[in-house]
């Protein structure tokens, strides 16, 4: 009995503490448009994720049926997955900038209506906890496990949007896709450099053998 009342002490201190380092200020239109953006973005962020596991976990047999069949949105998504490389450059592209644009959002949001001036490291903690919460449930977590069920629904779905994606962000894509070639080949250069200089260092061994 003691301890329940020492614990309910010190939960109704530690509240009075943060209530006391932290001040409130009042909503203003300007907070309840941003929230109602970021309710938006976290939207765009659950699809964009939920099409990246749908495109890519599509099993042989579905692409099969879609490649037999005549529906325009099956060609859509045989499209878009002719070039992978394009379409997960996209994907990537528009989630980063999604994700940036909620986390900027957000913590814009906190500062003005939150004062943490008192206790910036319980202002930290609190945004950040926050933030990756909404982020990773809403964003990654149960669109992708929807997505992992639904594929051949989520992609028809989606296949429009990805296309769209990959016109707008197509600069950025081919600039992507010329900088992971261009690594990609001086990768292969240096192997081939290493097995070549193996090779000699085996063919040194060998002639150094044959004249002991």
């Amino acid at each position: 009995m003691h301890t329940f009342i020492i614990d309910d002490r010190l939960m109704h201190h530690s509240s009075l503490l943060f209530f006391q380092a932290v001040s409130f200020n009042p909503f203003t239109f300007g907070d309840v448009f941003a929230l109602l953006l970021t309710v938006v973005l976290l939207m765009v962020s659950g699809f964009i994720s939920a099409s990246e596991v749908a495109f890519f976990s599509l099993s042989p047999s579905a692409l099969e049926s879609m490649e037999t069949g005549n529906d325009k949105k099956d060609k859509k998504i045989l499209h878009l997955l002719q070039t992978p490389q394009r379409l997960l450059a996209a994907i990537l592209i528009g989630n980063n900038l999604v994700n940036v644009s909620i986390i900027l959002l957000l913590t814009l949001v906190t500062n003005r209506l939150i004062d943490f001036s008192q206790a910036p490291v319980l202002g930290f903690i609190f945004q950040t906890v926050i933030i990756t919460f909404l982020l990773l449930l809403f964003g990654e977590i149960l669109p992708k496990i929807y997505a992992s069920r639904e594929s051949r629904k989520v992609t028809r779905f989606s296949a429009q949007g990805m296309a769209a994606m990959q016109i707008l962000f197509s600069p950025v894509i081919r600039l992507l896709i010329h900088s992971t070639t261009l690594v990609n080949r001086r990768l292969a250069r240096l192997n081939h450099t290493n097995i070549s200089i193996d090779e000699l260092s085996q063919a040194l061994e060998l002639t150094s053998d044959e004249r002991d």
